[in-house]
């Protein structure tokens, strides 16, 4: 399952992700215009039928067959090869950048994720060393051997550790359900 380490998810996202596919086809697109831009046009054939002037005796029909090719001056198709060049250059760059764009939001969100679940690992670790807290301070109570307000705090304390732990679960949830929609996974895939 993914999750385990970051590496792993970015791989996983890397490899899946629609706009990285996208950005990589336009960048192959553009290497192969740059080819294409410093060639010659292709020719034109063109067939006229006219007739022959004459002044006298009956109109004959005349066949015209031409080849037409356009030829751009000095410098023009190294013009049209370097803009070409340049487009991948500027394909090449928007790709890196998307790469970056997400591998950034992957972390983040992968950081959001790991501190949630260490979060949660830690305050569940407490729940039962207050639950003991507790005990002890309503044993002592119950013995007269504490006052009533050591009872009171400690069940305070571990209120506040179950409204925590449910903050932090939620926390886990939300940071979750974003790793899973950059890996292209439901929401409540496990990690």
């Amino acid at each position: 399952q993914p999750g385990a380490t970051l590496d792993s998810v970015l791989a996983i996202v890397r490899q899946l992700s629609p706009q990285l596919a996208a950005r990589a086809l336009d960048t192959q697109a553009a290497r192969a215009r740059v080819a294409v831009a410093g060639s010659l046009p292709d020719p034109t054939l063109r067939i006229t039928s006219d007739e022959i002037d004459r002044m006298s005796g009956p109109r004959e029909n005349k066949m015209i067959y031409s080849v037409e090719q356009d030829i751009p001056l000095w410098g023009k198709r190294d013009l049209r090869r370097q803009a070409a060049e340049a487009e991948v250059s500027q394909k090449t760059a928007e790709l890196k950048d998307a790469e970056t764009e997400l591998a950034e939001r992957v972390k983040v969100t992968f950081a959001l994720y790991y501190q949630s679940y260490q979060a949660l690992r830690a305050t569940r670790e407490l729940r039962p060393i207050l639950d003991g807290i507790a005990q002890t301070a309503r044993d002592r109570y119950a013995q007269s051997l504490a006052p009533q307000q050591d009872v009171i705090r400690s069940e305070l304390e571990t209120t506040r550790l179950a409204s925590e732990t449910a903050r932090v679960e939620g926390l886990l949830r939300s940071a979750q359900g974003r790793l899973n929609a950059l890996l292209l996974r439901p929401p409540q895939a496990p990690l």
